[in-house]
């Protein structure tokens, strides 16, 4: 722990931990918040919890503010349209709506280290050792590369691509299991009914896409 005097022992694994950073990194996260073209001058207005987390003032305007461990965490549990802005440590939410910025503190903890020798974090890792963080789309592809042979990789993931560029799909990444081990899974989920219906606007479909002989555990 040399040179750092108050901080984190470990990266964020929860919630609540996303918060206490984003406290702590507060005199910095201005010039972050500029480039999402919020502004520069922050601060809390109050703590809400509905229809989002807090709300901040930016240059006076009122930004409504969702915590997440991970960005995709939002998706289905929150109203994307009572949403200003998403704080996480890890941004894995890959076509989030236009109208929601994204601030990932991980990517903000590393540039603050890079241009001002400052560290926030004394270890790069998770506390506990075993794999609670979500699968990145990167690494699921590399997984099936490593299972399957050239054609039926291509196949497989000419599959996911086409579901990434359909209108109105939003993929997820998450953990899926195999006897109890955790296995690389994506998933793709679709809001089917297309807001025409209030009550029904947070319930999707679910189309989940694992390695072969892999299953999820629902």
């Amino acid at each position: 722990m040399a040179g750092s005097k108050s901080g984190f022992l470990y990266e964020p694994s929860t919630e609540a931990e996303v918060v206490l950073l984003f406290g702590l990194l507060m005199p910095y996260i201005g010039e972050f918040l500029k480039e999402l073209g919020l502004g520069s001058r922050l601060f809390v207005d109050g703590w809400t919890e509905n229809p989002t987390d807090c709300v901040m003032r930016v240059d006076e305007r009122e930004v409504r503010v969702e915590f997440e461990l991970y960005s995709s965490n939002f998706i289905g549990r929150h109203d994307p349209e009572k949403c200003d802005l998403i704080v996480c440590w890890i941004n894995n939410w890959e076509n989030p709506p236009q109208n929601i910025k994204i601030l990932e503190l991980r990517a903000v903890c590393k540039r603050i280290a890079a241009d001002r020798g400052l560290r926030f974090i004394v270890e790069d890792k998770p506390k506990y050792p075993e794999r609670k963080v979500p699968y990145t789309l990167e690494e699921f592809e590399e997984t099936l590369k490593s299972k399957l042979d050239e054609q039926d990789f291509n196949i497989l993931w000419g599959f996911i691509e086409e579901i990434r560029r359909l209108d109105g799909v939003q993929l997820q990444n998450s953990l899926g299991f195999y006897r109890g081990n955790p296995q690389a899974g994506w998933c793709s989920a679709t809001d089917w009914n297309r807001g025409e219906d209030p009550n029904l606007r947070s319930r999707f479909q679910e189309i989940w896409v694992f390695p072969p002989r892999h299953r999820s555990r629902r």
